[in-house]
């Protein structure tokens, strides 16, 4: 026997906000706006939109453990063979060189020691380059140089990170350093100062499309100093970026905690969008269940990410260990700790 899974997606979503205007599918795995004819074109556009609102309202409600997934960004590496010469329009040609073929491409910057660093906006040739905003002039003598890349877009899908990134680990110890979250006016001031290619040390976040800009949806790009003198693959919490469900991309993200919870949320956007029964009406059943559902799945995510321990020890007797459990009573103040707690 076939069990029924207990999961929504976008056909029991659709076809259970049809029942609210007296529409039922032929076959219920197949969502009544498909099959056409059951419902409305004004009717669909209101399903669509009572399941997009719904889902918005769950997605934000709370920080979700499922929308916070591991995601990895992959640095490339700089390149210094040869020497360089720049005319005055900054014009790259390079002696015995081999310039990468993603240096343009991949936000790639040229670096060389009186000049600073410029972007490189074209990539020629394995020995020609053409530099961006190039203001410092004809650099006719043959000088060492460094192209670098710092710039690097989140993966797709993600809208940000959470915390540090984590370097594969050390291949002696078995321990991963990181690279921590700054500000982003802090980090570009460093840059100022200090450009040259290294291990890098921190990070932020910054967005591709300004605001002011409402052609294009604006995404995130995370820009690393020291710039990336290796190619390695950072590690870190990402942030998922909900996109709406369709006949093609049919399950909601966190079904496995959340599917009546999204039914409740979807259909309490029918009320108030479609029937104008918002919150506090008793009529508005669904916006009176909503609100405890949610809670209850805020409630069961929270047990199932919680760590077991959320700190570990380091003292002078060599190593660490873990001494913090998540669930055991805590001390709120580190001067109260029973003597010997920590041993």
């Amino acid at each position: 026997m076939t069990v029924a899974s207990l999961a929504v997606n976008y056909a029991t979503l659709v076809n259970r906000l049809a029942v609210e205007v007296g529409a039922f599918p032929t076959n219920p795995a197949v969502d009544v706006i498909t099959e056409g004819g059951k419902v409305s074109t004004q009717q669909a556009a209101d399903i669509l939109q009572a399941i997009r609102d719904g889902l918005l309202a769950v997605y934000n409600a709370y920080e979700w453990s499922f929308l916070r997934p591991l995601v990895t960004i992959s640095t490339l590496p700089s390149y210094s063979t040869g020497t360089i010469t720049i005319d005055a329009s900054g014009n790259v040609t390079g002696i015995g060189t081999t310039f990468p073929s993603y240096a343009a491409s991949s936000n790639g910057w040229l670096y060389f020691g009186l000049g600073g660093a410029f972007p490189i906006t074209t990539y020629s040739g394995a020995t020609s380059l053409v530099l961006g905003n190039y203001t410092f002039g004809a650099q006719a003598t043959p000088t060492t140089y460094s192209i670098w890349f710092n710039r690097y877009a989140l993966p797709t899908g993600i809208d940000s990170l959470k915390g540090p990134l984590l370097y594969p680990p050390n291949a002696q110890n078995g321990m991963r350093e990181g690279v921590a979250a700054w500000d982003q006016t802090h980090l570009r001031k460093q840059l100022q100062m200090m450009c040259q290619p290294g291990r890098p040390l921190a990070y932020c976040e910054e967005t591709t499309n300004p605001i002011s800009n409402p052609t294009a949806e604006s995404s995130r790009y995370v820009l690393l100093w020291p710039p990336p003198n290796c190619q390695t693959v950072l590690e870190g919490i990402g942030t998922v970026r909900p996109t709406m469900i369709d006949s093609t991309n049919q399950y909601p993200l966190g079904i496995e905690v959340l599917s009546l919870v999204l039914q409740e949320s979807c259909l309490a956007a029918w009320e108030r969008n479609v029937e104008r029964k918002g919150p506090g009406n008793p009529e508005a059943t669904h916006n009176a269940m909503f609100g405890p559902l949610l809670q209850q799945a805020v409630e069961m995510d929270k047990r199932k990410g919680a760590p077991e321990i959320i700190g570990t020890m380091h003292g002078g007797r060599g190593g660490g260990r873990d001494i913090t459990p998540a669930r055991l009573p805590v001390y709120l103040d580190m001067a109260n700790f029973p003597v010997g707690w920590i041993g």
